[in-house]
């Protein structure tokens, strides 16, 4: 389904300036780490590409201000990417831990309607997976993804990386057809970086910093997910966004719930990935050389615009014809009419969008 009228007037602007970076990567795990890591050392450093943050219980949320293309094999769909961070008491292989076994994941999430592991592909050092969400909305058919997994662990330093995709899952698709039954989502890039809090903790947090000081022992975490739900027409990706972000923040909580259920039952995490995830997979070991290029789009220049004059800057500022601006003043009433309904009846496109909602906070709710 198309963005709708709202999102497809920002693609006519936009569209144009999109350009195709491409990675030197020998497979696909190292394709999709190297962006990782780019995009949280190097888009999130650049604070002026990003929105104004969001923020709930030290959580912090931002998107970027350009939207960049993440869509079906030839479709040109455009939206922005997210980036968040925040801090935990829980221990960085507990996380990575939970995150990581997808084995278990239907046991916890309520949002997962189905999971399943196609395979670990060896040349690529990656896992295939297959999820289906259910909208949680009368007549709105469930969201399926198809994606590719790559993890990288450092016992010695406790650092940790679960990164993933849904680009080029053709060969996913030969282990398992789509279901018809589904609209096919996309998270292009979604990853997070989990590493350990100093060692006696932070005790000068940076002033108006959104979250907590991190904690002796605890974990320091950044995301960022590139996320198209293909919503029905007339619905923005902006709108969607708004509208669901809160969610997350319960999706945090039962994935810390889920780790303190383990700690209770004397769960060795370690042990746990090291069985569930083999070498090749886990740590980097040479790959072969892969027949699957994925190709992630370059950043582009910061553009420090409002979403409102973006769209009136469509035929110039201040010069749009007066049916442009009747027509996206419209579209924008109709957009927030259905967010707040939305809100009303609990809705959460974003949530049952893709595998792994983001990861938000240490303690949004009082345990």
């Amino acid at each position: 389904m198309p963005f709708g009228q709202t999102f497809n007037l920002r693609k006519s602007r936009a569209i144009a300036f999109v350009i195709v970076g491409t990675s030197s990567a020998a497979n696909i795990r190292e394709a999709i780490l190297h962006e990782a890591r780019t995009r949280l050392t190097t888009w999130f450093a650049d604070k002026e590409a990003l929105n104004l943050p969001f923020w709930a219980s030290e959580a912090h949320i931002q998107t970027t201000k350009q939207w960049y293309w993440c869509d079906v094999p030839g479709g040109t769909n455009q939206v922005p990417v997210s980036f968040g961070e925040f801090n935990s008491t829980l221990r960085p292989e507990e996380i990575f831990g939970v995150l990581s076994d997808g084995k278990q994941q239907k046991s916890w999430d309520t949002t997962v309607e189905e999971i399943s592991i196609l395979g670990d592909f060896q040349g690529d050092n990656v896992r295939g997976m297959q999820l289906l969400m259910p909208s949680g909305i009368f007549m709105v058919p469930p969201r399926e993804v198809f994606q590719w997994t790559a993890f990288n662990a450092n016992f010695e330093t406790n650092e940790f990386w679960f990164a993933f995709s849904t680009l080029e899952t053709s060969k996913l698709r030969e282990v398992r057809h789509e279901d018809r039954s589904a609209v096919q989502a996309n998270n292009c890039l979604g990853a997070y970086w989990v590493r350990p809090c100093p060692a006696a903790g932070e005790h000068n947090c940076p002033a108006g910093n959104p979250v907590n000081c991190c904690p002796p022992g605890g974990s320091h975490l950044l995301f960022t997910q590139h996320v198209n739900v293909h919503p029905p027409p007339l619905i923005s990706a902006e709108s969607i966004f708004d509208m669901s972000w809160y969610k997350q923040i319960d999706w945090i909580d039962m994935l810390q719930k889920r780790v303190r259920v383990l700690q209770n039952s004397g769960q060795n995490f370690r042990q746990q990935i090291e069985q569930d995830l083999p070498a090749w997979l886990l740590y980097d070991t040479p790959g072969s050389a892969s027949d699957t290029q994925l190709i992630f789009p370059a950043r582009k220049n910061s553009a420090a615009v409002s979403r409102l004059f973006s769209l009136f800057s469509l035929k110039g500022h201040l010069q749009a014809p007066g049916w442009t601006i009747v027509a996206v003043t419209f579209v924008t009433l109709v957009s927030a009419v259905f967010a707040l309904t939305a809100r009303r009846l609990g809705l959460g496109l974003m949530e049952a969008a893709c595998r792994s909602p983001p990861l938000l906070n240490q303690e949004f709710k009082a345990q």
